[in-house]
């Protein structure tokens, strides 16, 4: 067990060692979403690089705490866009009521995020990321 956790140290470790560059966007920020208040975490150190959102598994965890650990290896690339759905994290009570916490309105919420992202970074398309 000891020899997993140096070992995952160490990698957590050589991923903040990548060279990367400094970030000209790194802003956490509340945008509406299909009348609920949701929150992006957006870092980029180009912000004319293509957009890249990234989905978390959830509902109720968020990958915001963990961004500049998790991906910053990404930002060189893309700009990242790190979106606490409703119910997860810094969005938790965009599920209340809990009947507003369905497939459908996850789909019309991604829908609506990535509208706002085109038209923020000027972008025809958006790439998503994600896992569960």
């Amino acid at each position: 067990m000891k020899q997993l956790v140096l070992s995952l140290a160490v990698m957590v470790m050589c991923v903040n060692d990548v060279a990367s560059k400094p970030l000209q966007i790194d802003t956490l920020q509340a945008i509406d979403v299909n009348g609920s208040q949701q929150w992006l975490l957006i870092r980029a150190s180009d912000p004319s690089n293509p957009v890249l959102l990234y989905l978390h598994g959830g509902p109720g965890h968020s990958l915001i705490p963990f961004a500049h650990v998790a991906s910053s290896f990404l930002t060189d690339r893309f700009t990242v866009v790190y979106w606490d759905q409703r119910g997860a994290g810094l969005s938790f009570a965009a599920a209340d009521p809990p009947e507003t916490l369905s497939v459908r309105q996850l789909v019309l919420d991604t829908l609506s995020v990535t509208k706002y992202l085109e038209t923020r970074f000027n972008q025809k398309k958006i790439y998503l990321l994600g896992h569960s």
